[in-house]
Formats: structure tokens, sequence, C-alpha cells
């Protein structure tokens, strides 16, 4: 790796520190005497991930970070660091809507490009056929860890026919694929020179363009929603 990183940034002094390492990913700080770089690896999994950041970096460079050199056979990538404030501790509204027209813009023109994507493995999930598969034992798994009453889950299981009839409405609809980040809050959006930047695009699926949005401000307490559907944006605080 780091031979390989040395010889993409025509560097051999650089130095390397190690920022995370789990069974999503390893991620490397790359330090050098003029820029500063990340090194990512992902497992097969998210191999969409190095291709798609370049994608998206190629249609937008504004809105994602820059992507340096991509090697798909190791499911590796560098990109540039980038400089900033994570959006969720800035406590700017002005920048939340900022970074929900950009996802929207991506999101709409994605709509036209559903082939390149999927060259790029973009995993294909519509919300209509991911709740229809895991809807049933969803609800077991609240009952069986004890989350919810008897009476509570008896409701749900009632319900599960209307669920699956309003699914069949949307999967006979014309609603199209789009591109959807998947994990989409303020620990994944930078505010660089005022401008939010989108990363980490490793839970990112082909779904319905209807997308809920929670600002955490660094934290598990929810401080306001965003709600977006298609190329407009609510937000509710």
């Amino acid at each position: 790796m780091e031979r390989w990183a040395a010889n993409v940034l025509s560097n051999s002094s650089l130095a390397f520190a190690q920022i995370r390492s789990w069974e999503r990913s390893a991620l490397f700080r790359i330090i050098s005497d003029t820029q500063n770089y990340y090194f990512k690896a992902v497992p097969d999994v998210f191999n969409h991930e190095p291709l798609l950041s370049d994608y998206l970096f190629q249609h937008y460079p504004l809105y994602v970070p820059e992507i340096v050199q991509v090697e798909p056979n190791k499911n590796w990538y560098i990109m540039r660091e980038i400089q900033g404030s994570l959006l969720g501790q800035t406590g700017k509204i002005a920048y939340w809507r900022q970074a929900i027209e950009q996802l929207a813009v991506m999101q709409k023109q994605s709509t036209r490009h559903i082939d390149e994507l999927k060259k790029r493995n973009c995993p294909v999930r519509p919300v209509a056929k991911v709740i229809k598969s895991y809807v049933k034992c969803s609800f077991d798994d609240l009952y069986e860890s004890h989350p919810i009453s008897r009476e509570t889950y008896q409701k749900l299981n009632a319900s599960i026919p209307t669920i699956i009839n309003i699914c069949d409405k949307i999967e006979k609809s014309n609603i199209p694929l789009a591109l959807e980040h998947g994990d989409f809050f303020g620990g994944n959006i930078m505010v660089q020179n005022g401008q939010p930047v989108i990363y980490d695009w490793s839970d990112c699926t082909l779904s319905y363009v209807i997308t809920p949005v929670s600002e955490y401000n660094g934290h598990p307490k929810r401080s306001g929603t965003v709600f977006f559907r298609g190329s407009c944006s609510v937000i509710v605080k």
C-alpha cells in the first residue's frame, strides 16, 4: 500500500497514520510536505465505493472529495484531504439546504445513468423489495428482543398485508431508480470553504428518490430532520 501510494503521488517521503481499521474499511492519512491525502481500502462487499467515488468526482468535482487514484482490483483509492468542519457541527441550516440540493442534483441526474452506475457495481436495492423481504423478520426480531409488547407486535403483523400492497403499487409505478447515499448525515459531509463536500459512499444503492435525512450534530441526539423528495427539500426543526 505504501509503495503504491508513493508511486501514485510521486513522493517517496510520505508519512502514514492509521485512522481506522475495522470490518468495513482501513483508512490511513497520508502526510506530505505540501498536501495531505487519505488512503482507503474496503472489502469486496463495498467494491463499488472506489469506482463510484471516482465517477462522482468526474461529474461533480465540487460536491465530493477529489479522487486522486483508484485501484479497483484491490478496492483501494486515494483522495485529497478535505479541509473544513463537519456539517453536523456547524449549526448552520443553510449548509444543510445546500448539501440537500447537491444530493438532489446528483440523484436527479443519476436516473439517466443507471447502467453506468451498475457497471461500477453500485448495489440495486429498491426500497419496496427490501421492505417486502424483511418486514416480517424485522417485526419478529423486535418482539423477540423485547423492545415492543405483544399487543404492538400483533398490530404490526396485522399491518403486513397493507404494507405489501403499498410496496406492490410502488413496484408497478414509474418511480425511477436513482443514486442513494445510504448514510447521509452530518458526520459524512464536510464544509470546505463554504461548500459542503459529501463523502463515504460505501452504503450507497440504486433505489427510489425519496430520502429521509437526520441531522445529529455529531452525537446521537437528533436536533432536526430534513426530508427530501425528488428535487425539492423541506427542513423541519
